[in-house]
């Protein structure tokens, strides 16, 4: 059971219309705190029962002008386990040469959840290594919403770790004693967090639901079945950030 997993996502935003300018406000740095799941739930199994499958290999990436730059690698990843470091220059996947983070981004997304990739980095003093990595899965309404703000015009994405005893405490409020999804309890803890920075977004699954809650702004509880398969949409993604996040972007609009 792999219990309550997460991973930090710090999104900035930009592009989003608003009424009132008082100065330009881009980029509007968004922290989206993939919670996962309660430890009572089984965390892969909820994932692997979703017609929508997003591998995940766990790391951040860049370009530079040696190459394609790991930049972060995170614990307990499929990254980490096959040997990967930070620093590594990724040279080729799969026999197939990697010259962009682009083409990274493409062969990684190009491959299922449990896919065994071969990836050739360069380390240090000119060693080159030949690395295994099975992919892993991660949640594709988090990995939508990623992409989503990954094309806007005024965007950047960074990856990072985060405390697990926020996580429990946020799962803990969330919850009621028999186990249902409460989005007004999810609410009102998010708006006690005022020794948290503002822009803020936490994501949790349950069984049936999925909670987004932005501290000090907006909490949305939709069913999972809504944003899986087909209903998955670019469209749905959206409109479903614009929801989540269009108080805290009018805000920022007006006090850049």
């Amino acid at each position: 059971m792999l219990g309550a997993r997460f991973v930090w996502m710090v999104v900035v935003l930009g592009g989003m219309a608003s009424p009132a300018l008082a100065g330009d406000p881009c980029p509007i740095p968004f922290d989206v705190y993939d919670a996962g799941s309660p430890g009572w739930f089984d965390r892969d199994e909820l994932l692997s029962e979703l017609t929508s499958q997003s591998p995940w290999a766990g790391i951040q990436f860049a370009d530079t002008n040696a190459g394609v730059q790991l930049r972060q690698v995170y614990a307990d990843s499929p990254a980490a386990a096959a040997g990967l470091q930070r620093g590594d220059l990724v040279l080729a996947v799969d026999g197939a040469d990697i010259k962009s983070e682009r083409g990274l981004a493409d062969a990684l997304d190009a491959r299922a959840v449990g896919a065994s990739m071969v990836v050739v980095v360069h380390r240090g003093n000119a060693e080159r290594l030949e690395l295994t990595m099975v992919l892993g899965r991660r949640d594709p309404l988090v990995a939508s919403l990623t992409r989503h703000a990954a094309q806007q015009a005024c965007t950047s994405v960074n990856v990072a770790n985060t405390q697990r005893d926020l996580t429990e405490a946020f799962h803990g409020a969330a919850f009621d004693a028999k186990r249902r999804l409460r989005c007004k309890n999810a609410h009102r803890f998010m708006m006690r967090l005022d020794d948290q920075p503002p822009g803020r977004l936490v994501i949790v699954r349950g069984r049936r639901r999925v909670l987004l809650s932005l501290i000090g702004a907006e909490t949305v509880c939709v069913a999972a079945r809504h944003y899986d398969g087909d209903k998955l949409t670019e469209r749905r993604i959206g409109r479903l950030f614009k929801r989540v996040s269009e108080r805290y972007v009018t805000r920022r609009h007006r006090n850049p």
